[in-house]
């Protein structure tokens, strides 16, 4: 939905309602994905809370990931890396109150998704946040700001899959 505001002028606002229900289409898709490598678990809100979406067991190790999708990206070339989720509030992005190992970092329009270790990319956010833009996403009544981080630079220190 667009909307328009003498500050902002025209933009896209995001709807949270559709966003669930687009990120739960996402998360279900990525489950079926990655249980060919890895038995999946849905975690409570306690853990979500905590930035994390799922429990991977995979030879008997756990791992914590975060599912992220991002329909932009393939358009932009950029990931949106979100540092601050309420503007009104201050409250931290996922980026930096993720507690998982491993972010799953999903673009639709191409079918893959990098998977981004959480403490490297916790390292680099200093130096991208002097080197690359800052982005916002708008919803009703606030918005979130994010640095917009070349996809190329993800894939530098990430693993591409394909999710065909």
């Amino acid at each position: 939905m667009s909307g328009s505001s003498p500050l902002w002028g025209t933009m896209k606002i995001y709807d949270f309602d559709e966003q669930l229900v687009e990120g739960q289409e996402a998360e279900a898709f990525l489950d079926t994905v990655f249980s060919k490598f890895a038995i999946i678990e849905p975690v409570g809100m306690e853990l979500q809370r905590k930035g994390i979406d799922r429990v991977f067991t995979m030879d008997e190790r756990q791992l914590y990931i975060e599912y992220k999708a991002d329909r932009k990206a393939s358009m932009t070339g950029n990931a949106f890396i979100e540092t601050t989720s309420v503007s009104t509030t201050g409250e931290a992005g996922w980026a930096r109150k993720t507690q998982a190992d491993w972010i799953v970092y999903f673009l639709p329009q191409e079918m893959v998704a990098y998977l981004i270790p959480a403490k490297e990319m916790k390292a680099r956010l200093s130096k991208w946040l002097n080197t690359y833009r800052i982005g916002k996403a708008y919803n009703q009544g606030y918005f979130s700001t994010g640095v917009l981080v070349p996809i190329e630079e993800i894939a530098s220190f990430s693993k591409k899959i394909s999710c065909l």
